[in-house]
């Protein structure tokens, strides 16, 4: 082959490498953009705590988190029971959104069987 030919089948393939990385970014966009979205809408329709209130104070607490954290582990006690579930809900300063789920709030037990009895609760920040 010729160093003229080279070159160019080095530009095609250039062309058609960056053509793929061009779709899978779009690709990647489009799923932000929809998860970002079903996170709003859940967060919308759930509230951010769940049914423990943290031993000091009686209610929840929010634990802030970045807001590229997308998922939280629960440690269970026992035989595998430890999950990873995902972080939908955003802090926010709107007053009206950030209130707690309904109360009175369940006392952490004596012999907790899992992380989410002691009452703090994953939100990612808004930085």
């Amino acid at each position: 082959m010729h160093k003229q030919s080279k070159f160019w089948l080095g530009v095609c393939l250039a062309l058609v490498f960056s053509a793929f990385s061009l779709e899978s970014e779009a690709q990647a966009g489009r799923r932000n953009r929809l998860m970002q979205s079903w996170e709003r809408q859940h967060a919308q329709q759930t509230p951010w705590n769940g049914a423990y209130g943290h031993q000091t104070t009686g209610v929840p607490i929010a634990l802030i988190v970045p807001p590229t954290a997308r998922s939280m582990r629960t440690f269970n006690w026992g035989v595998s029971r430890n999950t990873i579930s995902p972080i939908h809900h955003q802090y926010s300063f709107n007053s009206t959104t950030g209130n707690a789920g309904p109360g009175p709030f369940l006392k952490t037990p004596m012999y907790p069987s899992g992380s989410v009895q002691f009452g703090v609760y994953y939100i990612r920040g808004p930085w």
